[in-house]
């Protein structure tokens, strides 16, 4: 019932943030590994912890992420063979999120023409991502990435122009 009169959902890659597709609800998303992403829902905004390699003392761009083998990697075994640690974002990031898609979904923001390039290379950068790191295991990825509505956070993609390159 809650689902039903709920504005928006705010959720991580858990098993309830299902029901924010079910029930049609726009959606601030954090979400690991990135190349879980549902990037075929236009109401939904997505952020992934930050992937900081210990060996290199810096956070990994997203191509470095999937370049590591961690684009699909769902284990902490993983991150750790990698020698790579996810690490959370701040309160104030996540907040910041949030009100990134209430600004959106209220019309309170219109996406400008600098958030809609960073969206296209955004686009760009993880389908590629997706295409070339495609294996057996995650054969369907690329057929579910192939409809790409959805957004990542402008807000972060502004403030981490690297993550990108």
């Amino acid at each position: 019932h809650t689902w039903t009169k709920c504005f928006f959902c705010i959720s991580s890659s858990t098993g309830i943030s299902d029901l924010c597709l079910v029930y049609n609800k726009p959606a601030a998303m954090i979400i690991s590994p990135v190349g879980d992403l549902p990037t075929f829902k236009k109401n939904f905004i997505f952020l992934t912890k930050k992937h900081f390699s210990l060996k290199n003392k810096k956070n990994l761009s997203l191509n470095e992420i999937f370049s590591y083998g961690l684009g699909f990697a769902f284990e902490t075994k993983n991150y750790k063979d990698k020698n790579v640690e996810l690490v959370n974002h701040s309160p104030e990031e996540i907040k910041d999120f949030v009100l990134e898609l209430e600004e959106i979904i209220t019309n309170k923001k219109q996406r400008n023409k600098e958030d809609l390039k960073l969206q296209e290379k955004f686009k760009s950068v993880y389908g590629k991502n997706i295409k070339k790191h495609e294996n057996e295991k995650n054969k369907k990825l690329p057929k579910m990435h192939n409809i790409h509505h959805a957004f990542y956070s402008s807000n972060f993609l502004k403030s981490n122009s690297w993550w990108l390159e």
